[in-house]
């Protein structure tokens, strides 16, 4: 499972690398067929203890599911086109992919790298670095550069983090978009 969030902006481009792993580059070209894998979605969801939704595909679009890794190389990539001005911040976007075929190789297919889900997202207004301190413990806040907390987007108006040199606890925090409390 890879996190990937996205400003809201009209469109942003995301690239997969499927790679050749044996010794040195490729031998010869090497074909390899990518297909959307919902099953991946739905197996990292109860291992994760996730809600994730397949992502619509009205908000992005492939270049192709098939590319080349060519001789002498190691990897090929395929380019998505996103949307995120149209995602639903409400919803936690899923991307599963699978390679399904590969010619052009007597390597075996890995069974730990051949499936992957990517959580695709918008970041919210409320998503960036913030200056930490804690009245919990003094002494850490002068630590340098120990008092930055990354909000990262949940939700349309949530964040989560963790207390920041205090508890290894994850915080989500909700913010009323008309207070800002």
């Amino acid at each position: 499972l890879y996190v990937l969030s996205y400003d809201v902006t009209p469109t942003a481009d995301l690239e997969v690398s499927v790679s050749y792993s044996g010794g040195g580059g490729a031998p010869n070209d090497i074909k390899v067929k990518v297909e959307i894998d919902n099953d991946a979605i739905d197996e990292v969801n109860e291992q994760e203890d996730l809600d994730l939704i397949p992502i619509p595909s009205s908000v992005y679009t492939a270049t192709s599911f098939d590319v080349t890794i060519p001789k002498g190389q190691k990897t090929a990539t395929i380019k998505f086109s996103l949307k995120p001005d149209q995602f639903d911040l409400s919803e936690a976007y899923g991307l599963g992919l699978k390679i399904t075929n590969v010619t052009g190789t007597d390597a075996v297919l890995s069974g730990n790298f051949y499936r992957m889900v990517l959580n695709i997202g918008a970041k919210n207004p409320y998503d960036g670095l913030y200056n930490y301190k804690s009245a919990a413990n003094q002494s850490l806040n002068a630590s340098a550069n120990q008092n930055d907390a990354e909000l990262i987007t949940t939700g349309a108006n949530t964040v989560r983090t963790y207390l920041v040199n205090t508890y290894a606890n994850q915080v989500t925090y909700s913010i009323d978009p008309t207070t800002f409390k």
